[in-house]
Formats: C-alpha cells, sequence, structure tokens
C-alpha cells in the first residue's frame, strides 16, 4: 500500500471509531450538532439545578433502561461540561435535587441515603437517612431553609406513599410531619407566595402549611392527570398546570378502590397526553381551566421565562403561554426530538437550556421502554431569537 493510501486508511479508520465511540455514548447512532456542547453521559430523567455561581449541575437519571446512572456534570458559563464526581449511590428517574439555603444541592430518592453536593468543594457527602425510601417523590424548599419532602412511590414494592418528612440543613436531622390526605406519586409541588406548599394529584390537590406541619384540601382540576404535567408558579403568585397523562378514550373517573398511581400509571400504556391547562388562584382558593395547549403534551418541562410568559417544551416543538392575554403560541422545534426526561433550566443570561431526554421508546410503555436511550445532546432556546 502506498504511503498517500496508507494515510487516508488510518484516516477513514480514525472517522469510523470516532462515529462509534460518539454512538456508545447514548444519543442513539446518529451524529448531530445542536451548537451546543454535548453532555459525557447520555441520560433521562436526571435533575438539572442551577447553582449560584450560575453555573448547571446535572445529576444522575438513566443511562438506559433500568440502567441508572452515578455520574454527575456540570455546564459552566463558558459552555462546556465537565465532571461533578460520583453519587454516593445511583440515582435513577424520580430522585429529587434542592438547591438549599447555604448553595448546597440536597439529592434524594431511590436509597434511605440522601446526600448533597457542596460546589465549593467539589465534594459529596452524606445528608444522613430518610425514613422511608421513595422514588416519584416532591422536594420542596421552604422560607425558613427546610426541605419538605412529600409523597412518592416505594422504592421497592412501588406503592404510593401518603408519608412526609423535613430535612433541616442547619442540624442536618430527618423528622416526620403531617401525612397526606391523597395519594401523590409523579405529582408536582409549588411554593406558594404566603409560604405554603400546593401539590398536585391525581385530581384532587393539596396545600402543607409549614406552621401547622399540617395538610388540607386545595380543590380538583378540571383533568385527571397521571403525572407527566407540568406546573409553573406565574409572576402573580398563580399556579399553571399543563398537558399531563391522562387515561386513553378520555375517561376520567377515579378507579375503584384507590388511586391509579404508582406502580400502575407509571407502566402503563393506556395513558396518553393531553392538552388541557388549569390554574390555579391561591388567594381565591379555586381551579379554573386555562386555554389550551396547542397540541397534547405529555413528561414535558415548563420555564418561566423573564418576561413572565412560560415556555414548554415536548418532544420535538415548544409553546408559549402568556397568562396576560391567556394565549399560546408557537416556539418553534428542537433540533433533537426527545421522547421524555429532558430538563429545561433558566440561566443567568435569560436563555433557557435543554438537557438530554431518551429516545427510542417511551419509558412508561412496558411494551418498548426496553429499547429507550438516553441523549447526550444539549440545545438553547433564546426568548429574544427562538432555538440556537
Amino acid at each position: 500500500m502506498s504511503e498517500g493510501k496508507t494515510g487516508r486508511y488510518f484516516v477513514m479508520v480514525a472517522v469510523v471509531l470516532a462515529l462509534v465511540l460518539v454512538s456508545g455514548c447514548g444519543g442513539g447512532s446518529d451524529v448531530i450538532d445542536t451548537g451546543v456542547a454535548s453532555m459525557v453521559q447520555g441520560r433521562w430523567g436526571h435533575t438539572a439545578t442551577l447553582l449560584e455561581d450560575g453555573r448547571l449541575l446535572v445529576v444522575g437519571g438513566d443511562e438506559k433502561f433500568r440502567k441508572p446512572s452515578v455520574t454527575v456534570e456540570i455546564y459552566d458559563l463558558i459552555g462546556t461540561w465537565s465532571s461533578a464526581g460520583s453519587l454516593l449511590e445511583k440515582r435513577a428517574g424520580g430522585h429529587t435535587a434542592t438547591l438549599l439555603t447555604d448553595g448546597r444541592v440536597l439529592v434524594v430518592g431511590g436509597s434511605t441515603l440522601a446526600e448533597v453536593y457542596d460546589s465549593s468543594s467539589g465534594q459529596w457527602s452524606s445528608a444522613g437517612n430518610i425514613e422511608r425510601t421513595r422514588i416519584w417523590h416532591t422536594a420542596t424548599l421552604l422560607e425558613d431553609g427546610r426541605v419538605l419532602i412529600a409523597g412518592g412511590e416505594d422504592t421497592n414494592s412501588r406503592k404510593a406513599l401518603r408519608t412526609a418528612e423535613i430535612y433541616d440543613p442547619s442540624t442536618g436531622d430527618w423528622s416526620s410531619t403531617g401525612g397526606l390526605g391523597e395519594d401523590h406519586t409523579r405529582d408536582k409541588a409549588i411554593l406558594l407566595d404566603d409560604g405554603k406548599v400546593l401539590i398536585m394529584g391525581l385530581l384532587v390537590t393539596e396545600i402543607y402549611d409549614p406552621a401547622t406541619g399540617t395538610w388540607s384540601l386545595a380543590g380538583k382540576t378540571s383533568k385527571q392527570r397521571f403525572g407527566g404535567y407540568s406546573a409553573t408558579k406565574l409572576n402573580d403568585g398563580r399556579v399553571l398546570v399543563a398537558g399531563g397523562e391522562t387515561l386513553r378514550g378520555g375517561k376520567s373517573e377515579i378507579i375503584p378502590g384507590g388511586s391509579f398511581g404508582g406502580f400502575m400509571a407509571s407502566h402503563d400504556a393506556f395513558l396518553v397526553a393531553t392538552p388541557k391547562v388549569d390554574i390555579y388562584d391561591p388567594v381565591a382558593g379555586v381551579w379554573s381551566k386555562a386555554t389550551r395547549l396547542l397540541e397534547p403534551r405529555k413528561l414535558h418541562p415548563a420555564v418561566l421565562l423573564p418576561d413572565g410568559r412560560v415556555l414548554v417544551i415536548g418532544v420535538e416543538s415548544a409553546e408559549i403561554y402568556d397568562s396576560a392575554t391567556d394565549t399560546w403560541t408557537d416556539a418553534g422545534k428542537m433540533v433533537k426530538a426527545r421522547t421524555g426526561g429532558h430538563t429545561a433550566t433558566l440561566l443567568g443570561d435569560g436563555t433557557v437550556l435543554i438537557v438530554g431526554g431518551n429516545e427510542g421508546a417511551d419509558p412508561f410503555n412496558p411494551a418498548t421502554n426496553k429499547d429507550a436511550v438516553g441523549l447526550i445532546f444539549v440545545e438553547i432556546y433564546d426568548p429574544a431569537i427562538g432555538w440556537e
């Protein structure tokens, strides 16, 4: 073989190997340039937490079906990714990450062991043991700096939990607090302007009062949802709940004998996306219907933009809600489609960073979930110009 042919041969081998390495890192077999640096590890069901210094901490998630990750990555201010060490425990989808008032990040879920990340040292350490091992719970930072962990599912039995716990960062102690009246798994919780916590549910919603440690009913939404919806607090204090999963065929009756949440909901192929939207007014204490989404959506993130509008990011398209006019407008499409499990975070410069997600299958559909693969791809949405 001549010198020229030999050189070309090795170049071709290098290119093939590079393509193999990229496809093997998650994100499928295609190579896509989104204009933003990709993560090292493909993942979905991860958490994304904006640190006090403006960097983004991405924790855990699933690399493939039932393959939780122990890896952690950080996206910095110059648009590059770096390792942030390893978790003490693997964390699949369903864990939570909460930014504490002292700048540390509390991670809970999938194990009795909770852990905290110290961004100043880059180290992970134990945060003690919660009383019940749970996933798909909610985690809310209270006004006094404590963290409320509520509901979810038992990690082993997958039965819905009605218990709640409080973590006190000043002492490092865990303690139980008032129990929920209904099952709440794969649900969302929002800190209201008065310091109370609103948690959504299958149909019934509840409010937690930190002063008394008790829960009370907060009415019903217009649509029964089995998770997969987004919940966003608007600038006026109201809460916007959009989309989510509902029963195929439009049935809305609660299943006799208890909730249809937990194990059944997360492994049932009969759940489809809904376009319905509800708004909760905490001052009046009532729920009302809002204009529907342009298209049904589930397993989507939502972000409150600096101008008060709400960006919702679906499988490949996005739309924006304007609460002043109660209207939705098209916000274009991403470069890479994401079946679900992706996150969207408002960065300090006003842009929104979309991270990860999966492709190949709905991870909650037992007929196809084994084909789900975590994505490495990252994209940015700029409210001024659209998708970069």
